[in-house]
């Protein structure tokens, strides 16, 4: 009796093990090609508190989408409100954010961009760039893009039915 009880608290413990291995079977964001040359001590208040300090190093950043616009010299600026990054290098939607940041790419269209959307970058540190909201203008950190990543939110998708697979299609685009 004794050891059919063991028999039981062990096979559920296997169980969860399992479960939880298979939870967390999604890729990462980016190869380990590309990882690999990001500084992983900088943090995005590192770079809120001296920007300057941290110019030409790669950094690996994401959040969501709360504008887009394409400039007249051919470049894309996609501002993005910061999130941190879980295992997988995705944007956690639900976590509280420290502030914004801008990514800039070459580009022509914005149609892979998606207010709302989450994004993780890989990309040079660049200082800081100046924007105008109305008569105020205010400095924004600058990431030159070197791959992107996108996940489409659920509530930005349309109705109609999403298998598992398609709920949070990734495009990934390198510069």
């Amino acid at each position: 009796m004794h050891d059919m009880r063991l028999i039981k608290i062990l096979l559920t413990c296997c169980g969860l093990v399992i479960l939880a291995a298979c939870a967390s079977l999604s890729p990462p964001a980016f190869d380990a090609e590309v990882i690999k040359n990001v500084d992983q001590g900088i943090t995005f208040p590192l770079l809120q508190q001296n920007p300057e300090a941290f110019k030409g190093r790669t950094v690996l950043l994401g959040g969501q989408i709360v504008s887009a616009d394409l400039t007249s010299d051919g470049l894309v600026n996609i501002e993005v409100k910061q999130k941190p990054l879980d295992v997988d290098q995705k944007p956690v939607a639900s976590a509280s954010s420290q502030g914004v940041f801008l990514i800039q790419f070459p580009g022509e269209d914005l149609k892979e961009i998606h207010l709302g959307d989450l994004v993780s970058v890989v990309g040079t540190m660049s200082g800081t760039k100046i924007l105008q909201f109305g008569s105020i203008s205010y400095p924004i950190i600058l990431i030159n893009a070197q791959k992107l990543n996108y996940w489409r939110e659920p509530a930005a998708l349309k109705a109609k039915i999403y298998y598992p697979w398609e709920v949070t299609p990734r495009t990934i685009r390198g510069f």
